[in-house]
């Protein structure tokens, strides 16, 4: 079973054909690794704030390329020691009918398979509820368009126009937990010729339960100082940006007992179940219909020769998408496998773990930075934070806040480095360590890693491995004169 459920975390990346998304769902650039913070020389500026891209003393700054992949993990130790105690747990339970059911056993006892087939129940029920409160995954892809975002400074304009387009594709597999039983028949035990696979006899709803999105994010912005007001040496500048939303999102439930089934008994092809779990993700993304929206971004910043502050509003009229309905109209389903699923999902909606219906709404957004720049801007520190939580596409929060160290000389043929530390402030546990290098001032790389870190040395495997929350990775070339 946790073979076919680790693959999952490459399905929904499979299935995830480039997808385009507000920047709150997955920094790009150099924002992998200083987040909201920005900088005249990191191309990220203006990707929170739009007021930022003022910041870029440059006619012209464009990406050739940017593209950033990552993975979150919740609960990697807790689903992997599952695996473990399943497979022990159908051992066991496989020598004891091997044992009662041996010819040579003068005083057989059907008391001792029933006692392992109770294990196995026990292990399922414990170990499926823990994974539904500690366990998830959710992979992302995003990228630009290429020869976008561009921020191009014109003499018509007092500010710089931005214009962006951008691909976001993701998933999050998460599980879900009902009663599990074993209604092994008795009589099966006792006739040796019978071929006894306990996955064939599990009852229960548990269920993986999947959601995957695609969507494209076209952006228009625009930026300029506020000449009438005096702030006694600072400047003020404003910006805003639209955001035109085309999304698709999907659910699917996958019931576990098909699952066990495909990896316990000895005909079973988890790899064919696992190709059909992708192929189901890419018909849903394929054929699901987009829905529209439009966002607006806001900003300022008041800037001083050597430091700013910044003030972002993301999503100031909370658009919204939607996800397609399950659980409703099972029997006119085609396939049996398809109506098995969807009387699973209604079997959630009634419990209210789940919803039928779904609307994702892009709730307003307020993000503070901050920077100061040393001897020319070769040196920079700063940080941001999330003032308000945010949701992504599957439901998840998280409220940002962190602080980056920018080592960037002014001379091309230098190497820029930088270092950020972030945390979340909807759970401390873990922290974000990130390190990004430019070199020429062209191609930049990003790459954070978050976990919590005191745990990766801790006594037991699975406390190790439940420490590791994820990372990214970012490479991009960036062009700017």
């Amino acid at each position: 079973m946790y073979r076919a459920l680790l693959s999952g975390v490459t399905v929904a990346v499979l299935c995830s054909q480039a997808f385009a998304s507000n920047p709150h769902y997955m920094p790009g650039g150099p924002a992998t690794t200083v987040g909201g913070l920005s900088n005249s020389k990191i191309s990220s500026s203006g990707y929170y704030n739009p007021a930022a891209t003022y910041i870029n003393t440059n006619t012209v700054r464009f990406q050739v390329a940017d593209v950033t992949g990552g993975l979150d993990l919740r609960g990697l130790g807790s689903f992997l020691q599952l695996g473990e105690d399943l497979g022990d747990s159908v051992d066991r339970f496989q020598d004891r009918l091997d044992e009662f059911q041996d010819d040579n056993n003068d005083s057989p006892d059907i008391n001792l398979v029933l006692d392992s087939v109770d294990d196995l129940e026990s292990t399922l029920n414990n170990g499926i509820q823990r994974l539904e409160e500690q366990f998830s995954f959710t992979p992302a892809l995003l990228a630009s368009m290429p020869l976008l975002p561009l921020q191009l400074n014109t003499p018509w304009l007092d500010g710089p126009v931005s214009v962006g387009v951008s691909f976001l594709a993701g998933g999050r597999g998460s599980i879900l937990h009902s009663n599990v039983e074993f209604n092994i028949d008795e009589d099966a035990l006792t006739d040796s010729d019978a071929e006894i696979e306990p996955g064939d006899f599990i009852s229960t709803a548990s269920s993986l339960y999947m959601k995957t999105g695609r969507a494209w994010n076209f952006s228009l912005g625009y930026a300029q100082p506020v000449p009438f007001i005096n702030l006694g040496g600072a400047e003020l500048v404003i910006g805003g940006r639209g955001n035109l939303i085309m999304a698709n999102l999907h659910k699917q439930m996958y019931p576990l007992s098909e699952l066990i089934s495909e990896a316990t008994s000895d005909d079973g092809d988890v790899d064919a179940y696992i190709q059909m779990v992708q192929d189901d993700a890419m018909e849903g993304l394929s054929e699901g219909d987009l829905t529209m929206s439009f966002g607006l971004d806001a900003g300022l910043i008041v800037q001083w020769a050597d430091a700013h502050v910044g003030l972002a509003v993301a999503n100031i009229n909370s658009p919204s998408v939607t996800y397609n309905t399950i659980g409703f109209d099972c029997a006119d389903l085609p396939t049996e496998r398809e109506r098995n699923g969807c009387y699973h999902a209604d079997f959630f909606t009634s419990s209210g773990k789940i919803a039928a219906t779904e609307e994702h709404v892009m709730a307003p957004r307020v993000t503070v930075d901050a920077g100061y720049q040393f001897l020319n801007n070769n040196i920079a520190i700063g940080g941001s934070v999330d003032v308000l939580p945010g949701t992504d596409l599957f439901g998840d929060n998280s409220q940002n806040v962190g602080a980056a160290v920018l080592l960037q000389p002014n001379a091309w043929y230098w190497p820029r480095a930088r270092l950020g530390f972030s945390k979340d402030l909807e759970d401390m546990d873990p922290t974000t360590v990130a390190l990004g290098l430019s070199f020429f001032n062209v191609l930049q790389i990003d790459q954070s890693v978050t976990a919590t870190f005191g745990d990766l040395f801790a006594d037991e495997t699975v406390d190790q491995m439940n420490a590791l929350r994820g990372f990214k990775t970012n490479i991009a070339l960036n062009v700017s004169f």
